[in-house]
């Protein structure tokens, strides 16, 4: 089930853009963030320390919802299940 605007709000959040030294696996997709690509990385406490990476297509797509939503990333969709809140159709153009 979609979970948009619910759930526990950080403590805090650190938000970067690194370029992977190793393979990462993008936390909504499930694909696999190759050497040199530049991905979405948040480190922050819920309930505990968690670290969510995000590969550049999803982060634009959970960018892109946040935004025609008027929702920010506290209040956002539960990392996790983007494509499950936007569905596959929502946006237009290639994973690259």
């Amino acid at each position: 089930m979609c979970s948009i605007g619910s759930g526990e709000f950080a403590s805090f959040t650190i938000e970067t853009t690194p370029k992977a030294r190793k393979n990462h696996t993008c936390c909504e997709c499930g694909s696999i963030i190759v050497p040199g690509q530049v991905y979405e990385k948040i480190v922050g406490l819920w309930d505990e320390f968690a670290t969510y990476k995000t590969c550049s297509f999803c982060a634009s797509v959970r960018k892109k919802a946040l935004s025609e939503l008027d929702l920010n990333l506290d209040e956002g969709i539960i990392f996790g299940e983007l494509w499950e809140c936007v569905g596959m159709d929502y946006y237009s153009g290639e994973k690259s």
